[in-house]
């Protein structure tokens, strides 16, 4: 890339001399080549490097976002992608007692009624659990029927409650819809990122690729005679020794004078 990157310069210079024809002929058509070298996927790749930067930044503040919103929503409840994706927190229904006397494996108990009290409060997510685990109480039903283990997390350093729940008595808590819209913006830009990383590192070894096949082209062969009526390089030569020899001639005639 510093050869032919967009964004760099490079000089060469070229040591010639008259009395070493051959090397000199050989050195200028390696200058001359070395010269005209041109890269057709230079600019892509700075073009492509700045956007994977620009991508990333956009990736990085947009994790920031996420991370601060999924500290807790209206109900207080710390969401994560998976509970944001799989959607297992829930809380008791409106009618979560009647529910209970619908059916004779689970009884209802005092745990069940203080749950069910400070359903719906704001800023308090006593009543608000994750589904830990599932069990198929009555198959011949249609649907068959389930009871469900929930845990709600305690408080103020307390344990843990599980209590046991007809699936008829609950209902999903549904994740706020900011907070599933900032986490699909993230997965998009995250999905394009790996994307156009994948595609600059393609585009990289391709063009290394291609500058080390020209430089394997380009090396000057050492020994390699050229007659001088054929190459436009070994003209160049004369013409040196010529400059070089009426340079001589001039300063030679200043010194007399």
């Amino acid at each position: 890339d510093a050869i032919t990157g967009s964004s760099a310069r490079v000089c060469m210079v070229a040591a010639v001399h008259p009395a070493h024809a051959v090397e000199t002929a050989s050195t200028l058509r390696y200058a001359r080549q070395y010269s005209a070298l041109q890269s057709s996927g230079g600019g892509h790749v700075s073009i492509m490097s700045s956007q994977v930067r620009d991508l990333t930044r956009k990736v990085d503040s947009l994790k920031h976002n996420f991370e601060k919103a999924l500290q807790g929503d209206e109900y207080s409840i710390a969401w994560t992608r998976e509970s944001l994706q799989g959607s297992v927190h829930c809380q008791p229904k409106s009618n979560c007692k009647q529910c209970f006397d619908m059916q004779s494996h689970i009884s209802w108990s005092q745990a069940h009624a203080s749950k069910a009290a400070v359903r719906g409060q704001r800023r308090d997510r006593s009543g608000v659990g994750y589904i830990t685990k599932e069990s198929i109480i009555n198959p011949d039903s249609d649907p068959p029927e389930k009871e469900c283990e929930v845990t709600f997390e305690g408080r103020h350093g307390r344990p843990n409650i599980v209590l046991w729940y007809p699936e008829m008595a609950l209902e999903m808590v549904k994740p706020p819809p900011p907070l599933v819209d900032a986490m699909r913006k993230l997965d998009d830009a995250e999905q394009e990122l790996t994307r156009m990383k994948n595609e600059l590192a393609t585009a990289q070894k391709e063009e290394k690729a291609r500058q080390q096949e020209w430089m394997a082209g380009a090396q000057p062969k050492k020994g390699t005679a050229h007659h001088p009526a054929e190459s436009d390089e070994n003209k160049m030569v004369r013409g040196l020794f010529v400059v070089s020899l009426l340079w001589r001639v001039t300063r030679s005639n200043r010194l007399l004078c």
